[in-house]
């Protein structure tokens, strides 16, 4: 590296900079994964567009809003991505150099365009999940719409048969008669 450097010194600093290029390479897996996701579900909208429904169901939709979190957590929560190595606490002096190569790689330019790319991901499934309660919503209604015409109808069935024509005491006389 630094001709300056003495041979343990520059192992160390070696160390600084194989600690931002192990994150870069931790981050590309994230990234890849997050990029299958928007890959699976770039269909979701131009089907909307297309024909006005959704090929999913709700559960599909919920289950995918749920990796969308795994995946969130795991760059932001569960991954050291964000956080400075406790290497770095040992040996502060390395630590300009460790930035300098997280600056080179653009590990935050990275990490913040993965989370705005989890947030428009998750954005469409919640559009996409409003659309599937709405659609639903707009089924039930339907089905009560067609059960209280039922039930008019059978009360109408009942109170002109029934009651008008007085057609169960014509069975009645008509079943006494041919037993009689």
């Amino acid at each position: 590296m630094n001709s300056d450097l003495t041979e343990d010194e520059d192992i160390i600093a070696k160390c600084a900079i194989s600690h931002g290029l192990a994150l870069s390479v931790k981050l590309a897996v994230f990234e890849e994964a997050i990029e299958k996701t928007i890959q699976g579900t770039k269909h979701l909208p131009e089907d909307l567009a297309q024909d006005g429904t959704i090929n999913m169901s709700s559960t599909e939709i919920s289950s995918i809003i749920g990796e969308l979190f795994i995946q969130r957590n795991c760059v932001n929560l569960h991954s050291d991505i964000l956080d400075v190595p406790d290497f770095f606490w040992e040996n502060s002096e390395l630590e300009p150099l460790y930035a300098m190569t997280r600056s080179y790689l653009d590990l935050n330019k990275r990490v913040e365009i993965l989370n705005r790319r989890l947030d428009v991901l998750k954005e469409l499934l919640e559009i996409l999940q409003d659309q599937l309660n709405t659609q639903h919503a707009h089924h039930l209604e339907w089905l009560v719409i067609w059960l209280i015409l039922l039930e008019l109808a059978i009360t109408l069935c009942w109170d002109i048969a029934v009651k008008d024509l007085n057609l169960l005491g014509a069975c009645d006389h008509w079943v006494r008669c041919k037993y009689d």
